[in-house]
């Protein structure tokens, strides 16, 4: 995603999204942190990562500690039961 897409970007009020999966937007294609980046400055306060299986989950970490606001959820998604 390039960043020109986020420019000018900002909410009317800050949010909080309460389900995302920033692992599956980057196999897309799509760079997450440069994503939060410019969502955070546009007004979204937090959001939860949530967690489909067991895997990545130092990955995840990484970009919990990169942005204050996101959480982590753990679980496993039951498709991959």
């Amino acid at each position: 995603m390039p960043s020109d897409l986020l420019k000018g970007f900002h909410l009317p009020f800050p949010l909080f999204d309460s389900h995302f999966h920033a692992l599956h937007m980057e196999e897309k294609g799509i760079p997450v942190r440069e994503l939060f980046s410019g969502i955070t400055a546009g007004g979204l306060i937090g959001g939860i990562e949530v967690a489909v299986d067991e895997h990545d989950f130092s990955r995840r970490v990484s970009l919990s500690e990169q942005f204050p606001g996101i959480y982590l959820s753990a679980g496993i998604h039951p498709s991959n039961t």
